[in-house]
């Protein structure tokens, strides 16, 4: 073969592997390309500038989320409680309104007069629900009972209280000194439940607790944070609120979480001590709860 045969086969094999290189180019090109658009979606996602929490900006809760919680706390599971008291939930008001309610407020159950700490005696929760829809005209959509370590378990799970003690508390298993001072979940229980407070500020101070410790500790949760605080409740406390209840409830309480900064409030009511030592709660107070609670709205 000579050199110029040679010179041509060379060229023509040359020219025939450039051929292959670029068909091969070509269709691993294309199948590329295919697979890129079938994956748009995923690797192009459109952003969407975040709502809030909810998820849609013109979200607004209705009237159908309001509820009435019936609150108590002992110092022993399963013991009658010390403290009873009826918050307001409103999400679309922006409110949730906290009614402190002395043990020894008279009532009636099963056609008697008695206190709600013998309410409780006598029928547990639902005998008190029946007694402060008796005297109000509302009751606890839900009630929740806390004893000591659950309610101690909650304020941790929700963080540390900063509050301004009015003046020194001494003699108990703690001291309390005046001024500003940021407490645990232990620390606080001791503080509400302080043994030489005196009687006639230990429901202020346990109002204005609970209001410090919610409107500080539930700015801006996420919908993981709720749930693991609601499961707190429901798995510690006496309750009959169960997860199902948090589900059908969860857009409420995060909308309220990233659009009600200090939605919680108190509102203490009055009344006289009769002559057996029951608190008589007054006339225009009962209207004062009502018109807060909008009662006749719910």
């Amino acid at each position: 073969m000579t050199n110029n045969t040679r010179s041509v086969v060379k060229h023509v094999r040359r020219r025939s592997n450039w051929y292959i290189y670029l068909l091969t180019f070509i269709i691993t090109a294309v199948v590329l390309c295919a697979v890129v658009w079938s994956m748009r979606d995923i690797l192009f996602a459109t952003y969407v500038p975040d709502s809030g929490n909810t998820g849609a900006a013109d979200y607004r809760p209705g009237k159908e989320f309001n509820a009435t919680i019936l609150l108590m706390l002992s110092e022993m599971k399963g013991g009658t409680p010390e403290f009873f008291a009826l918050a307001n939930y409103r999400p679309r008001d922006d409110t949730a309104i906290i009614v402190p309610l002395p043990k020894n407020t008279q009532v009636v159950l099963n056609s008697r007069s008695m206190t709600l700490a013998d309410a409780y005696g006598e029928g547990g929760a639902k005998g008190v629900n029946t007694a402060i829809r008796d005297l109000l005209g509302v009751s606890g959509s839900f009630y929740v009972k806390f004893d000591r370590l659950s309610f101690i378990d909650l304020a941790n799970q929700l963080g540390t209280t900063t509050l301004s003690i009015p003046y020194d508390l001494t003699g108990g298993a703690v001291e309390f000194r005046t001024g500003s001072a940021t407490l645990t979940g232990d620390q606080l229980y001791q503080y509400i439940t302080y043994p030489t407070m005196p009687e006639s500020d230990r429901l202020v101070t346990l109002a204005s607790s609970v209001v410090k410790m919610v409107n500080a500790n539930t700015r801006d949760l996420s919908a993981g944070q709720l749930q693991e605080i609601f499961s707190k409740v429901i798995n510690g406390a006496d309750t009959d609120f169960d997860f199902e209840d948090f589900t059908s409830n969860q857009s409420a309480y995060l909308y309220t979480c990233g659009n009600s900064p200090d939605f919680t409030e108190y509102y203490m009511p009055y009344g006289d001590t009769d002559g057996d030592g029951r608190f008589v709660l007054a006339d225009g107070s009962i209207e004062t709860i009502l018109e807060r609670f909008e009662a006749n709205d719910n």
